[in-house]
């Protein structure tokens, strides 16, 4: 495969240093301005997701505990960062930065194994200062990274076709594999990748198989290793993830728009794993593993497309169009109002719209004098063909930017007399893809600003600024008063801020708007449940476990409102504690409040089966825990510690009151090894060793909990 002669492929190194300190400086002035906004700590379910799931990893989570949901390679990089440095926002968005460096970099040492040096100079700049490139850098998501992986593996694979080494094409499918545990899309495009060692005229046909297989072997030993891994783990043969499934149904389904992450209701844009795996094996009629979940979404999707040919086909197009869209598709923020707030967005020109004009008009201008350019259109084409079978947003398309540039950048490597022999060409064709690109088929989707309200309010509340967020939602509110969720995160922050009434009020605003949804029914059986009103608490409850059977909080409202109710028998709570432990699968929290109901009404032995199996529980499976996706983990570390604590707490009293005392001293010291400051675990071990005739242990600890906590209440009754 030949490219331009040598001299034209020799860097520019001053040019290149200054395009390097250009990229740089703004994109530490840009990190500084966007420190210093809320927005800095505004996370979405995917940045909590992903740092929670590195956390997991860094504490030494390494195999993980099921399927991956999603490709693994960020979330270790993350892990990778919170091991040197802790959870630090700055670290993850200085990788960001560096990862952004190393594209550029790449995208000129591309362009000038196609172009030349002039060329490779305008495509490294117009990547330096391409605005949504340097925001998602920022980002805590895995599409900067695949960006940059995607490009090394067509740059080694370039390099490997020149010189022909075995160590070359295995580090060039090395590379293939690692953007593909990024980001399996990346597969798609692994064909290509042997086109410039097949098209190897130099070699032999054989020795061109070769080389491809070595390649390929690269890319294989590198999946392969995450299959097993899946295999291993899980017994799951997934390949990669099991995300592709639901993917494709969100974009394939009856009110999909090709943009928004939406479900029918009463998911809507608030579904979680734990709600299409419910979904799947109530359909199905069995458990199911993770990439059997998978299996059903797509097959409802292929279903659908089937069913709906024209609705499918048309909505196909309109995603199409909306890739090659000038318009930027966001669904975690507003890009809209967060770009307007620094200079760099609100005033550059460079826009995907204009980048894409540019890459076709250079494309074509180049063709016959950059002929080797043609698979890298093939790229972007190939690429966008299949993103559009599922849904589109600017983060998706954000691996096509370096390519399309690239193509673009190909025009400045021309001779004055070439490119006016070909500019006709060019022009008709930009002016052509001007029109797809600024005027699309099908109009994007604008969504609703409620969104953007509702995600900045909660970001205001996960930091207890409660007036805030509510001030964020009221303004929400004022746009869609039955907006999903609206009403309800209302009712949050008056809750959180003490007004019982006004949070009361607008729980009920959000049943009567959104009556298929659960979580209204649950904060309202939790204020009823406060407000001494048991049996109205179980009812709603009930309703809210009707709606989605697994849901934690429902069942803990359960649980508290049955076990204070004069109306529930023995029996009855019984049974109700055992459904509730079977609906969560065992979850810590619903077993820690069945084992304090069942103590409570002297069912002893219900109560420590239940205490029990709260010792032991382990947490869900890190890669499809709904909990890992906020900002305040549940299931993190850290905060079940507690969890244990008191369910040791617990058993320890349950097992005083049986008389079994040496026992309840080892349960109240497991208490107190996981937190220290549980008072009422101190005071189980005092009377405990009392209780043994132990007296001298009993006032050695009786002293350490007097310095621990004066003047406790609890520890006067050993006066």
């Amino acid at each position: 495969m030949s490219f331009d002669t040598q001299k034209s492929r020799k860097p520019d190194l001053w040019a290149l240093i200054l395009i390097l300190a250009i990229a740089l400086a703004v994109r530490i002035v840009y990190l500084y301005q966007f420190s210093q906004l809320p927005d800095w700590e505004h996370l979405t379910v995917d940045n909590n997701y992903h740092i929670n799931w590195a956390t997991s990893i860094a504490n030494g989570n390494l195999l993980g505990d099921t399927t991956y949901f999603r490709a693994p390679l960020y979330v270790f990089a993350l892990a990778l960062i919170i091991k040197l440095f802790g959870v630090s926002l700055w670290a993850f968005r200085i990788f960001g930065l560096l990862i952004g460096l190393g594209t550029l970099l790449l995208v000129y040492q591309t362009s000038l194994q196609y172009s030349g040096v002039r060329a490779a100079r305008l495509a490294a700049l117009l990547y330096a200062l391409f605005p949504i490139a340097v925001y998602f850098e920022s980002e805590l998501l895995l599409d900067s990274l695949f960006t940059f992986l995607l490009l090394a593996a067509w740059y080694a694979t370039l390099r490997a076709s020149e010189n022909r080494s075995g160590l070359s094409l295995l580090i060039a499918g090395f590379l293939w594999g690692l953007s593909a545990i990024t980001r399996p899309t990346s597969l798609i495009l692994l064909p290509l990748s042997l086109w410039p060692l097949l098209k190897d005229r130099e070699n032999l046909v054989g020795r061109r198989w070769r080389n491809s297989l070595i390649l390929v072997l690269g890319t294989a030993a590198i999946v392969g290793a995450v299959a097993v891994r899946n295999i291993v783990v899980a017994s799951d043969p997934v390949l990669i993830s099991s995300q592709a499934g639901i993917n494709l149904y969100i974009g394939n389904n009856p009110i999909a728009d090709g943009v928004s992450a939406e479900l029918e209701e009463p998911l809507g844009l608030n579904w979680r794993v734990g709600d299409i795996s419910y979904i799947a094996e109530k359909q199905v009629g069995r458990e199911l593993k993770s990439g059997e979940v998978s299996e059903y979404w797509m097959s409802r999707a292929i279903a659908w497309i089937v069913e709906y040919p024209a609705e499918a086909g048309q909505l196909y197009l309109a995603k199409l169009s909306f890739f090659f869209s000038n318009q930027e598709i966001s669904n975690n923020r507003s890009l809209d109002r967060f770009l307007q707030l620094f200079p760099f967005f609100k005033y550059n020109p460079i826009s995907f719209g204009l980048l894409f004009v540019f890459g076709t008009f250079g494309f074509i201008c180049t063709r016959k004098r950059f002929p080797e350019l043609l698979p890298v259109a093939l790229i972007v084409v190939i690429y966008a063909v299949v993103i559009s079978l599922f849904f589109v947003t600017s983060r998706f398309r954000l691996p096509v930017i370096p390519f399309i540039i690239i193509l673009g950048a190909s025009v400045a490597g021309m001779t004055r007399a070439q490119f006016k022999t070909r500019r006709w060409h060019g022009l008709v064709a930009g002016l052509l893809v001007s029109v797809i690109s600024f005027v699309p088929i099908g109009k994007v989707p604008q969504g609703t600003p409620v969104m953007d309200y509702i995600s900045r309010g909660l970001s205001s509340y996960a930091r207890q600024e409660y007036l805030t967020a509510l001030q964020l939602f009221q303004e929400g509110r004022a746009i869609d008063t039955t907006f999903p969720d609206i009403n309800l995160n209302c009712g949050a922050a008056f809750f959180r801020m003490g007004e019982l009434d006004s949070a009361s009020y607008y729980f009920e605003r959000e049943i009567a708007a959104n009556p298929q949804r659960h979580a209204a029914y649950t904060n309202l059986a939790s204020l009823l449940f406060l407000n001494d009103k048991p049996e109205q608490a179980q009812s709603l409850a009930t309703q809210a476990i009707s709606l989605r059977p697994y849901d934690i909080d429902a069942n803990i409202i359960l649980v508290r409102s049955a076990a204070a109710s004069d109306h529930v028998a023995a029996e009855q709570l019984q049974s109700l504690l055992d459904s509730a432990v079977t609906r969560t699968s065992g979850d810590i929290g619903i077993l820690l409040e069945s084992g304090i109901a069942a103590l409570r009404h002297g069912q002893y032995m219900s109560a420590e089966r239940f205490l029990r199996a709260a010792t032991l529980s382990s947490p869900p499976p890190i890669e499809t825990d709904d909990f890992a996706f906020d900002r305040e983990f549940r299931n993190s570390e850290k905060n079940r510690k507690p969890l244990y604590a008191s369910a040791h707490y617990q058993l320890s009293y349950l097992l005083g009151l049986s008389g079994r005392y040496s026992d309840a001293v080892y349960e109240a010291h497991r208490a107190i090894e996981l937190d220290s400051s549980l008072v009422e675990a101190y005071v189980n071990l005092v009377t405990g060793y009392l209780a043994m005739g132990k007296s001298l242990q009993a006032d050695s600890v009786l002293q350490v909990a007097e310095n621990l906590f004066p003047r406790n209440p609890l520890l006067q009754r050993f006066k």
